[in-house]
This record gives C-alpha cells, sequence and structure tokens, in this order.
C-alpha cells in the first residue's frame, strides 16, 4: 500500500516546532542513558508531538509457535491507558501483515487506512481501532530490527519533513537498542571473563591443596574454593558405595555452605545416605561417567522425590562424577537453594577439572596407604623370613654340633632320631626356600612348570608322610582318587602350603577332601577354626599379607598363598577361598587328565 503524505508548505511552524522539539527529547533520553526508561520518555515525547492516538514500537524477533513476528516493545497512549485492550499486539506473526511487512522490510514507511484493509491484514486490526496507522522501520547497520507505529483518528496525517523527523527518531531507537546490545555483550564478556578467573582461581587452589595438601581438611578446603566460584549455596562430595540392602549409595563425605546460608539438622541427615536408586535418572548418567543437573522445576519425575521432601529443597543442582581407575567412585555437586543456575559447558569443564583433581587426590591417598602397607607388610616379611629360617637351622646346627661332640655318649635309636629332626627342619627350611624362589621368578615371569598325570591321592599321601607324625595325625582325607594334568613338585608345594597353613592357623578338625567335575579334580583343605576375618578375605593371596595375627603363632613368610595361587593358574586351574557352615575352605581345581 502506497503511502500519501500531505506536503509540508500546508502546516503551521507550530507543528513543526513540536516535532523538532520531540525529536530534541529523544536526542536527549536514547543518546545519553542506556536506561529502559529511556524508550519511555522519548516515546511519550513523540506522542505529544504528533497529536496521535497511540505510539508504539515493536522489534522483530522469532517465536517458536508463530515464526517471525513484531513484539512490542512499549505503546503509549494519549488517555494514558498504555496498552489497555490492545493484547492482539503483543505478539504479531508478520505473515499476517504481508504489505506492512514488504515496505518495511525494505526500508520505507508505511502508511495505512484500517478500512481499506484486506484479508488478514484486516482481520489482525478490531472494532474501534484507529483509522489511520504510520509504521516506520527501526534499522541498525542496514538491517530491518523493528518498527516504530503512530496510530491517529481519521484525518491526521504527516507531511514529509514530519516522516523524516520521525524517521530521525527511530535511527536513535535503533542506536539505543544497538548501545544497549553492545554493552549487555560486554557486560556478559566481562562476566564470562570474571567467572573464568574465579574458576582458574578455585582450581589453582585445589591444586595446591589436593596435589600437596598437607592435612586431612585438604579436600574440605578444595571444595568451600570450587563452591564460592560457582556462586553455590552448597558444595559437597560424596563417596560412592556398595549398600548390601540398598545397593549403590552416596554417602555424604563432607558438604560445604556458603555463609549466610541455613542448613537444618535434618536436612544433613536426610543428605548422608542417599541411595542411587531413589534418583536413577541421576545414576544413570553418573555412571556413564556424564554430569547431571536439573532445576527444581524441571526435575525428571523418577528423581523428584528424593528432591521435593527435603528439609531444604534446592532449587538446581549439579552433580559431577569423581572416576577412579575408570569406576565411579563418588560425586562432588552444588546445589543452590534460592535460584535456579545454569552451567555453562566452560564452567562444567572446569568444575570437572576439579573433581579429576579430586580423584588424583583420592588415588594418590590410596597408593600412599598401599605403599605404607607394603612396606609394613615386608618388614613383617623380613622378620618372618628370619625367624621361619632361624628355628630350623637352629635345631639343625644345634642336633648336628652334637652328634658331632658326643656321637659315641648316644644311642642307635636317639641318632636315628637326632637325624630324623634334622632332616625334617631341613625340609622345612627347603620348602620356605622354594616359596622365596617362586615369588622371585613370579616376579619376572620365569616359573615354569610342567604338567603330566598326577594321582591326588598318591601326591597328597607323599606330603603327609613328610608332616610329624603329630601333625599327620590331625589331618583327615576323604573322597575318591581323581588323575589331573599337573606338575608334582609344584603340586605338592601348593597342597603342602595348604596343609601347613591350616595346621597353623585352623581348628582343631583338618580334612582335605578331594572329589571332581566334569573339567577339573578338585582338592579342598577344610578345617573348623574361625577363619579368615572378612575384612582380609579379598586380599588373602596378596603378597606379604597376613590375615591372622602374629602374636603367639609362629612366624609365616606370608608368601604361601599367594605362591599357591600363582602355581595353581600356571598348572591351568585356580585356587579360592570361602568360609561356609562353619569351616574354612581352600579349594584347589586343576584339570583332569584326558582318558
Amino acid at each position: 500500500m502506497v503511502a500519501i503524505f500531505r506536503n509540508s508548505a500546508d502546516e503551521p511552524s507550530s507543528r513543526r516546532l513540536r516535532y523538532e522539539q520531540a525529536i530534541a527529547a529523544c536526542a536527549h533520553s536514547l543518546l545519553t542513558t542506556d536506561e529502559s526508561s529511556a524508550l519511555e520518555v522519548a516515546a511519550r515525547a513523540l506522542l505529544s508531538a504528533t497529536e496521535a492516538q497511540y505510539l508504539f514500537i515493536d522489534r522483530n524477533v522469532e517465536d517458536a509457535e508463530i515464526g517471525f513476528a513484531a513484539e512490542n516493545v512499549i505503546t503509549v497512549s494519549a488517555d494514558g491507558r498504555d496498552g489497555v485492550g490492545l493484547d492482539g499486539w503483543k505478539m504479531v506473526a508478520w505473515s499476517t501483515m504481508p504489505a506492512a511487512r514488504q515496505a518495511l522490510s525494505a526500508g520505507e514507511p508505511f502508511m495505512y487506512v484500517v478500512e481499506a484493509l484486506a484479508g488478514s491484514e484486516r482481520d489482525q486490526h478490531f472494532d474501534g481501532f484507529t483509522d489511520e496507522v504510520l509504521k516506520i522501520p527501526i534499522l541498525i547497520a542496514g538491517e530491518w530490527v523493528g518498527h516504530m507505529g503512530i496510530a491517529a483518528a481519521r484525518g491526521l496525517s504527516w507531511t514529509d519533513d514530519e516522516v523524516a523527523l520521525l524517521g530521525a527518531a527511530t535511527q536513535m531507537v535503533g542506536a539505543f537498542w544497538e548501545r544497549r546490545t553492545n554493552r549487555h555483550e560486554l557486560e556478559a564478556a566481562l562476566d564470562a571473563s570474571d567467572r573464568q578467573l574465579r574458576y582458574q582461581r578455585a582450581l589453582a587452589i585445589c591444586a595446591r591443596e589436593l596435589l600437596l595438601g598437607p592435612d586431612e581438611s585438604a579436600l574440605e578446603r578444595a571444595v568451600d574454593a570450587m563452591r564460592d566460584a560457582s556462586g553455590s549455596s552448597f558444595g559437597f562430595v560424596d563417596v560412592v558405595e556398595d549398600d548390601p540392602t540398598a545397593g549403590p549409595t552416596l554417602v555424604k563425605l563432607l558438604t560445604s555452605v556458603a555463609p549466610g546460608v541455613d542448613v537444618s539438622v535434618d536436612d544433613y541427615e536426610y543428605w548422608k545416605r542417599v541411595p542411587l536408586a531413589r534418583i536413577p535418572t541421576a545414576w544413570a548418567r553418573l555412571r556413564d561417567r556424564r554430569p547431571y543437573s536439573h532445576g527444581l522445576g524441571s526435575i525428571n519425575e523418577a528423581d523428584r522425590a528424593q528432591y521435593e521432601n527435603a528439609p531444604n529443597p534446592r532449587i538446581s543442582d549439579l552433580k559431577l562424577p569423581i572416576t577412579v581407575d575408570g569406576v565411579l567412585a563418588g560425586v562432588i555437586g552444588f546445589s543452590h537453594a534460592e535460584s535456579h543456575q545454569e552451567w555453562g559447558e566452560d564452567e562444567l569443564e572446569l568444575l570437572q577439572a576439579g573433581a579429576q583433581m579430586i580423584a588424583a587426590h583420592w588415588e594418590r591417598e590410596a597408593a600412599h596407604a598401599r605403599l605404607t602397607e607394603l612396606v609394613a607388610s615386608k618388614d613383617e616379611f623380613v622378620a618372618g623370613v628370619s625367624h621361619e629360617l632361624r628355628t630350623p637351622l637352629t635345631a639343625v646346627v644345634g642336633l648336628a654340633q652334637e652328634l658331632r661332640d658326643h656321637l659315641t655318649s648316644f644311642t642307635n635309636d636317639e641318632i636315628a632320631e637326632f637325624v630324623t629332626l634334622i632332616a625334617q627342619q631341613g625340609t622345612d627350611v627347603a620348602h620356605i626356600v622354594e616359596d622365596l624362589l617362586v615369588a622371585a621368578r613370579a616376579d619376572i615371569d620365569g616359573v615354569t612348570v610342567v604338567p603330566q598325570p598326577v594321582q591326588l591321592v598318591d601326591e597328597l599321601a607323599a606330603i603327609l608322610v613328610g608332616l610329624s607324625e603329630l601333625k599327620a595325625s590331625r589331618v583327615g582325607v576323604t573322597g575318591n582318587t581323581v588323575e589331573v594334568d599337573a606338575d608334582p613338585a609344584r603340586f605338592r608345594q601348593v597342597v603342602r602350603n595348604l596343609v601347613t597353613n591350616a595346621l597353623r592357623y585352623g581348628g582343631p578338625h583338618i580334612e582335605v577332601v578331594l572329589s571332581e567335575s566334569e573339567e577339573h579334580g578338585i582338592l579342598e583343605v577344610r578345617d573348623d577354626g574361625p577363619g579368615i576375618p572378612e575384612e582380609h578375605r579379598m586380599a588373602v593371596f596378596d603378597a606379604y599379607h597376613r590375615a591372622h595375627d602374629p602374636k603367639g603363632q609362629p612366624a609365616s613368610v606370608g608368601l604361601g598363598l599367594t605362591v599357591s595361587r600363582h602355581l595353581a593358574r600356571l598348572m591351568g586351574g585356580e585356587l579360592d577361598y570361602r568360609f561356609e557352615d562353619g569351616w574354612s575352605v581352600f579349594s584347589l581345581r586343576l584339570p583332569r587328565s584326558a582318558e
């Protein structure tokens, strides 16, 4: 639709003066401040100068539902009822106003009379609306971004000069919007830079505390720093434990609370232990080594109850996985108590770096604990080896010296008894040395086995013959003979270690039970003693580990079970431990011989 404007010569100078004064007011308001109220001041000045019914400013937007549209920014009216009854103009799709869009997008003003409209453009207007409307495009760097509109009663039109002056006003609006956009972008950039700096400082504190921290509160100080950097109300660290009843469970290790945030005792207790089955969505993401975040209003339905029922609800929450040796070991998290918080990719990346530092801290602590335990075990090992070798060697040397110095004073039976004792004690020394050699070779993969058909009963009998009569009398043998493929010498070494272990630490009743399965021959050494304490059962086959208190017991090297399992596996079998029905059971499985 073509806009028709009156010639400026037909208009009194007083009207032009009002326009010029309004433009000056616009300039003063829009070009000297970035406050949002400046736009209203300018709009009212222009409305007064034009003597129109309404003046409105719309900005182009992309709406998810209606597409490209004009969104009303401000509307002022001559009667002071700004925007009243104009709900239909808050957001208008440009597809309903094709003629206006065509002119404005080309940078041209557009004027129309309502009654001359047709189609969707006529439908957009309603009864009682003003008769004449002028719309002038707002451009930023040549791009159409919105428009200013003036609606007036029939008969009030605008000269070319007035339209030009109003066009200058729209340029000021464009400059105002551009300046505000630039300011917001600058503020956002400065804020992002400030956040980056805060996070980097927090990571520096984490590195100092977690990688070099000398005391147990290092982790707490690191979490405080990250919580402060993120602006969160709460920071927390949980460890993942496997609860026998509830399954994988988050167990609270520590909580960091921002100054001024009140937390009830009930809230601490509520979050002390949280089975991950209660927050399945969070569990699924954490299990996949991915962060989990939510707002209280948008939380997944499956997780909702856990968060909504908290004594002190969190408005938003973030959990990051802490992975140690490829396993989810814990979670570091941050919560907001009063407002919703979105975490950007850069923030998540920096917080994940903190989580990785905690993982390294835990790995270092675990390695230090293992090293301390290993050093203690090896010290005990050296003492045990010394005692184990000294005891039989003392007997061997003492008896041999007696025979050397007083041979003629002993009877033949006494001499035979001395020789038997010397042989037994020497055999004990040989067994200890053999375990040490196997352990040393295992470290360099130098142990070899030569499998051949072996009758379990025959080899077991040879082992029991080597025991003293008192010890042999404590060992009962049940079951049928089974033939397996094994290295005879290595088999005897394994079984001798198991029987010796039972004699030393087991109960009064010891049984060796022989059986077979489809693929294996099975030899079980069982005793009715108290068994290995539960906390030691996973480590009983570790080198230098001793599950029993050595006090009051003959010292042991702590390699027998380690060597025995290693040899069993080299022979294609396995050695396991279990405690059932009051019996401590070491079960040796070896491949059956082919028939």
